[in-house]
């Protein structure tokens, strides 16, 4: 197991080459397992986060400070899946380094737990890339549109959320995607940074569903080892719906 001590550098080579296009980021693992259920398996599960990432994008979490999250986008462009290559291309607009930065923690989790990754090349035009060093924190736009508190202070967080007017609750079911795309990336440390790093020291847990009434939402997160770059994420992600779907009144992540 990797000693803490070692991890300011990513455990497997970490290249960047230019984009094709400026609207573009690919990724492209090098996997080595030659058991091929194995290696479907990866690709499978892989593959699901990377549409859990593009939904998390879509709804403006990778907009960081730079960007408005109303104006962020990401779709996922096409997969390859073949032997011992894997590689997903995500069109992009209005989006800043926590994209990819949040690729990098994801591959970095699946080498810690099967140690088949060979390395991870990156196609971006994204600035800051962490050139295989450890993640600096994720960054949320600032200020935000509504009243805002986080206090996590315990491992159990619980965040709630209300409405600035009754909405129909069937209406505010997209709310919930957004929710289990960020939960899907959070669980596996696709928001991993330096207080939480992405092998082993991530988890999170559901200990009460999304709750989404005519007056708001709640959720309860419990053993959650996802630093504030991960709730920065999701409140990116809470202010493009503010601004797409219903006015919010409070957040609250404490």
């Amino acid at each position: 197991m990797e000693r803490i001590d070692d991890m300011n550098v990513r455990p497997f080579s970490c290249a960047y080459l230019p984009a094709l296009r400026v609207n573009e980021t690919r990724i492209e693992l090098g996997y080595r397992s030659a058991d091929e259920g194995q290696r479907a398996r990866t690709a499978s599960e892989f593959g699901a986060l990377m549409l859990s990432m593009a939904h998390v994008g879509s709804h403006g979490g990778f907009s960081g400070d730079q960007f408005h999250p109303r104006d962020s986008n990401v779709a996922v462009r096409d997969a390859v899946a073949g032997s011992g290559e894997f590689a997903w291309s995500f069109v992009h607009s209005n989006v800043g380094s926590e994209l990819v930065i949040a690729l990098e923690n994801l591959a970095h989790a699946l080498h810690f737990r099967d140690r088949d990754l060979d390395g991870v090349k990156i196609w971006t035009a994204l600035s800051a890339q962490s050139q295989g060093l450890m993640p600096r924190a994720m960054k949320r736009y600032q200020p935000v549109p509504f009243e805002y508190l986080y206090e996590v202070v315990s491992p159990t967080v619980v965040v709630d959320v209300e409405f600035s007017d009754r909405q129909d609750v069937q209406r505010m079911q997209v709310c919930r995607d957004a929710f289990d795309a960020w939960y899907a990336v959070a669980a596996a440390g696709g928001f991993a940074d330096e207080e939480f790093r992405p092998s082993g020291e991530t988890a999170i847990f559901i200990e009460n569903e999304l709750q989404i009434t005519s007056i708001g939402m709640q959720v309860v997160y419990a053993r959650a080892q996802v630093g504030e770059s991960g709730f920065n994420v999701l409140t990116n992600v809470l202010t493009h719906l503010h601004c797409s779907v219903a006015r919010l009144e409070l957040v609250e992540i404490a």
